[in-house]
């Protein structure tokens, strides 16, 4: 085991002020289970987290009892894949009635279209020569069907593994996506996202708040003005402390956050394949404490518009 696996596995005392937001499990396109995460989450001393799936809230039947084995607080959350004036974003969704009707019907209907599309894929890749079959697709736990998906299980075949370090030359996982699934690819198949307007509006209908999930990703700084659009739309939150933010961004959002009266979040985006060991994390994006003030705020604003009060 190595020095970055022995240090995670040792319990660390509760950071009175750290929180992560943006957390994965195999019900979605993560490799751990909700108790595995919660895990990780205690080791890491972390007071509040979010499971946020793609598109699944699966993870929430679990979490009540998990939040009082762990003593580690919890907020329901969800991912949504969406579509805003031509950019793929994410919008993460926390504190709703995850019994919601609405809510319900919706993440099912986009469940169903995906594994349609995923199926389709795999259809495709049979026809060039790979060995995957849709039965291993359908036996994975996930409820919301991902490329990371099929490519965990090409990676598992030695034969198709050869075939794609000999046409990618290499293991990683995007450099992979891009080879076989982008839009000039053979086993392309577009997936369908839900307009961002239309997301936002159906997590405040079910009781949540909502974030724009780690926006250097996916937009420019020229796209501010969009941000500002989703706002009065009613975008309530800004994942400003992420991974997938370098230093610049980190500054950039966290001003325009401030500029647009947005609650700032923090979320280390954990999938685990992607990441290896070392997270979740104390530290969201690895080489800071989010600042004190960040979790204060938004637990404050938290309270006053879900009534959420910390227990731990």
């Amino acid at each position: 085991m190595n020095k970055v696996k022995k240090y995670w596995k040792k319990s660390k005392p509760m950071r009175k002020k750290q929180f992560d937001l943006h957390l994965h499990t195999y019900y979605s396109d993560g490799k751990d289970s909700p108790r595995k995460i919660f895990q990780l989450a205690k080791n890491a001393g972390l007071r509040l987290i979010s499971i946020t799936d793609h598109n699944s809230i699966g993870h929430v039947r679990e979490e009540e009892a998990l939040a009082r084995k762990f003593r580690i607080n919890y907020l329901p959350g969800v991912e949504l894949s969406c579509k805003y004036e031509g950019r793929h974003i994410h919008l993460a969704g926390y504190g709703f009635n995850p019994n919601s009707g609405v809510l319900a019907t919706t993440l099912q209907k986009i469940q169903r279209g995906r594994r349609k599309g995923i199926l389709q894929v795999v259809s495709k890749l049979r026809k060039s020569g790979f060995h995957i079959t849709s039965p291993e697709i359908l036996g994975l736990k996930a409820e919301y069907y991902g490329l990371a998906h099929i490519i965990g299980l090409l990676m598992k075949k030695r034969n198709d593994r050869r075939r794609i370090l000999s046409e990618v030359g290499s293991t990683d996982i995007f450099a992979i996506i891009n080879h076989y699934f982008s839009a000039a690819s053979d086993a392309y198949v577009p997936e369908r996202y839900l307009p961002a307007v239309s997301a936002i509006k159906l997590i405040r209908r079910a009781g949540g708040i909502v974030a724009l999930a780690h926006p250097g990703a996916h937009l420019r700084y020229q796209d501010d003005r969009l941000v500002a659009q989703l706002k009065k739309a009613g975008l309530e939150c800004l994942e400003v402390f992420t991974p997938k933010h370098n230093w610049d961004q980190v500054v950039h959002y966290e001003m325009l956050a401030k500029k647009l009266n947005l609650i700032i979040t923090a979320g280390s985006n954990f999938h685990e394949d992607f990441h290896q060991n070392d997270i979740p994390i104390v530290t969201p994006i690895g080489f800071m404490k989010t600042p004190g003030r960040i979790f204060d705020k938004f637990n404050s604003y938290a309270r006053r518009k879900l009534g959420f009060r910390l227990q731990y």
